[in-house]
């Protein structure tokens, strides 16, 4: 078995072979196009084209393809029928490069060549050479493209250390735009960047500083981080910033960038991505989530307390309709308890209004723990509150034992003591210990045996009997509910 260094040095010395395969084809070529630009592509020399091996396409000043060598009808897909279509046809034959007839202006305005690697959409890699085609009073006829397959040259080259065409291979269609910086000027862009950038080709950006495509707000930090990149640290993380377009426009991107070596000299690796839609989304979508927010908070302003946050005095009237209408469906009664808290007034007057509002929230969290999830308690002003009960038992006897439980059980929760921790502005805090109690009045309601302002008004005259009559006290309303001719 051959040693590592006899294999490497055999398979330098296939690749040497081939490249000088490849050498000979291409100077033949390029005699033939030099002969051609004196004798046009009808001539004898068309013979020669066709036997050089390379893949030649020639188009004319309007960029529509005139003729092209079998090499070139092999490698791109090209069929006798393609001469005279736009060169449209032959950009659409590689993968990402949509400005091929561009470049080929380009090269018939300045009269220089261009070259580049290119893929086409089935996998093959060449090296592309875009001329211009001249006759000899050098009027200008079109261009010349030549293909030169580099799959045997890409084969050779040494995995571990890839040349500048090899690195460009590898990121020319990477999803995320790169730039590639040396002595802080842009020496490679991918077509990702280009298009982003705004501009036409990469040779409109190519020897450019790069600080100079950075939003001014931006530069410090783009050039503390390639001073750090070039002097010491091997990576910078990913961070927002702002980029510059062509026209002048700002892009708000995620960039981050890695040291790499780059033709033999250090240089920064720089990938990016343009996220301006995607910010401009989460602004619209939080601007939507405040708007929906502030809308829900004033509804629920509209319907509910806000001390207490339980539903208001315009909620129970909606709550009490509801429990009509269900008592009727379900024909059974349903209870309304009415409720004043005693002493309150001269607990506000004493220790001021954080005092009494402290006390009313407990008083909403006791009031909750002592009925259902279909109940409701709700704060009808000031210190009163109101329960609705429903459903209760169809049998009325049974509906008042079950009011009367359930309302003990809130004069007996709201009997307990109260811890308020108070604290006032510029003072210590400190706990105020309350001893309260309610008066409540409870009237029953069968159906629709009568409107919901005559059972409120049933229910706030036993609430007034029950605090006439020493408060911290039950009252049922001693007018009894007529019983809906639905109800058995």
């Amino acid at each position: 078995m051959p040693t590592p260094e006899a294999a490497l040095q055999q398979q330098l010395l296939t690749s040497q072979a081939e490249l000088a395969v490849v050498k000979a084809k291409l100077k033949a070529a390029h005699q033939a196009l030099r002969v051609l630009q004196t004798s046009g592509p009808d001539s004898e020399l068309n013979h020669l084209l066709d036997g050089s091996g390379i893949a030649i396409i020639f188009m004319n000043t309007e960029l529509h393809i005139l003729r092209f060598t079998p090499a070139a009808a092999l490698f791109v897909n090209l069929l006798p029928t393609d001469r005279g279509r736009n060169g449209a046809h032959l950009a659409a034959q590689f993968a990402g490069y949509d400005h091929l007839l561009d470049d080929a202006r380009r090269v018939m305005a300045t009269q220089k060549r261009h070259e580049l690697l290119v893929q086409t959409q089935v996998g093959l890699w060449f090296e592309m050479r875009i001329w211009p085609y001249r006759r000899p009073d050098q009027v200008t006829m079109g261009v010349v493209i030549t293909l030169i397959d580099i799959a045997d040259r890409r084969r050779a080259a040494p995995a571990d250390a890839p040349g500048a065409a090899q690195y460009q291979a590898m990121v020319a269609w990477s999803p995320e735009a790169i730039n590639i910086v040396q002595d802080g000027r842009f020496v490679y862009l991918n077509p990702v960047a280009v298009q982003l950038y705004g501009a036409r080709s990469a040779d409109e950006l190519l020897g450019q500083l790069s600080r100079d495509w950075v939003h001014p707000d931006d530069v410090p930090l783009a050039v503390q981080r390639m001073h750090n990149l070039t002097n010491h640290d091997a990576s910078a993380p990913r961070i927002e910033m702002k980029f510059l377009k062509v026209d002048g426009s700002t892009l708000l991107v995620q960039a981050q960038a890695k040291s790499i070596d780059y033709e033999g000299a250090s240089a920064v690796h720089v990938a990016w991505r343009d996220i301006t839609a995607e910010k401009h989304m989460q602004q619209v979508l939080a601007a939507g989530q405040a708007r929906l927010e502030m809308a829900e908070e004033v509804l629920h302003l509209a319907f509910n307390d806000a001390l207490t946050s339980l539903p208001n005095r315009r909620m129970l009237q909606d709550r009490l309709y509801q429990a009509m209408h269900s008592s009727r469906r379900n024909n059974c009664h349903g209870a309304l308890i009415f409720l004043d808290l005693d002493n309150f007034k001269s607990l506000n007057d004493n220790f001021g209004h954080e005092a009494g509002d402290l006390l009313l929230m407990e008083v909403a969290t006791r009031l909750k723990s002592c009925i259902r999830e279909v109940d409701t308690v709700a704060r009808f002003g000031g210190d009163e509150f109101v329960v609705i009960l429903i459903p209760l038992s169809a049998d009325q006897a049974e509906a008042t034992m079950q009011a009367t439980l359930v309302t003990e059980k809130i004069r007996n929760v709201l009997a307990l003591p109260y811890r308020l921790m108070i604290q006032l502005t510029g003072q210590a805090a400190y706990v105020l210990e309350h001893q309260g109690s309610a008066s409540i009045g409870v009237a029953l309601f069968a159906g629709q045996d009568s409107s919901h302002h005559d059972i409120m008004k049933r229910a706030d005259v036993a609430m007034y009997q029950a605090k006439a009559a020493g408060r911290n006290r039950v009252q049922l309303s001693l007018d009894e509910p007529v019983p809906d001719e639905n109800m058995p």
